[in-house]
């Protein structure tokens, strides 16, 4: 079946709309692993960053030419190589042509639609997204064409959180949420850039608009002037769960964010502020920071 993306769709600002690109599903049904070759539900892949804090950087992009969705319990009852085989049951949604994001342009809450169809029903626990390419441009021109893991073979193993669950007729999103302060590692420093190692550092966070909130605000002075590239670290007990930084406005989005209490620590320069949040699924959390 094939399917052209044709709506806008958003979660907490909006989304841009990846305009011209058809994508295929090929799947291999089995049901004795209770995948429902009838049933069908409507699945959204989008796409979004927590931006890079280099004010050099032009470009820091990723191409992405399938993604191949796992049933739950798949990746343990088979090895890498039974899962691409006839014995395995996945669902693989290839793009007609690779897809090229600039991540830089995917920052507080903006997102890009990768793809959207119809899947079979069922529950998928783990995602593949196969990354062909990566690089960054200066604003120089200088470009670093960047090797990516993973990026001919397997695809990113990323585990979706929480698990995507289909039932026929309903609409969801997945959300790959890539870290570029941690996914793309500088060489050199600010003065005198290297080049960039890329660690792809992402998050697949599935029910996007159901079971997930977001946290968002503004960083201002004590004049109420907007205060642009402050770091937002969000932290889940000792883990660092994603990063934001302020526009121009001062203003930060992190969104789909699973329930739960975060500490969300803000970094400007030699100062830094911790504070606790609460988020809940479909809410927004407000908190502002006033220095």
């Amino acid at each position: 079946m094939m399917k052209k993306i044709l709506k806008l769709a958003g979660f907490a600002a909006f989304a841009l709309l990846v305009s011209g690109f058809i994508i295929s599903c090929q799947q291999n049904d089995n049901d004795d692993l209770g995948l429902n070759s009838k049933g069908k539900a409507t699945v959204v892949f989008k796409i979004t960053d927590a931006p890079f804090p280099a004010s050099q950087v032009e470009e820091a992009y990723v191409t992405v030419d399938w993604i191949k969705l796992l049933k739950a319990g798949m990746e343990e009852e088979f090895s890498e190589e039974e899962a691409e085989t006839e014995e395995a049951s996945f669902v693989l949604v290839e793009l007609e042509e690779p897809a090229t994001f600039n991540l830089l342009e995917l920052r507080n809450g903006l997102t890009e639609i990768m793809a959207e169809m119809e899947l079979p029903v069922g529950e998928y626990s783990e995602v593949r997204l196969h990354v062909i390419d990566a690089g960054v441009l200066l604003k120089d021109g200088t470009s670093f064409p960047l090797k990516v893991p993973s990026g001919d073979s397997s695809g990113l193993k990323l585990k979706l959180k929480p698990a995507l669950s289909l039932t026929e007729g309903e609409a969801v999103e997945v959300l790959f949420d890539f870290d570029i302060s941690r996914s793309f590692v500088m060489k050199g420093n600010i003065n005198n850039i290297q080049g960039f190692s890329f660690k792809p550092v992402v998050r697949a966070v599935a029910h996007v608009l159901t079971e997930t909130g977001e946290v968002s605000g503004t960083v201002t002075d004590a004049d109420k002037n907007a205060i642009e590239e402050a770091t937002l670290i969000l932290l889940k007990g000792e883990e660092e769960v994603t990063t934001a930084i302020t526009s121009e406005k001062g203003f930060y989005a992190i969104i789909g964010l699973l329930p739960g209490t975060y500490t969300l620590k803000l970094v400007i320069g030699d100062v830094t502020e911790e504070v606790e949040v609460t988020v809940e699924a479909g809410k927004v959390t407000t908190k502002d920071f006033e220095l």
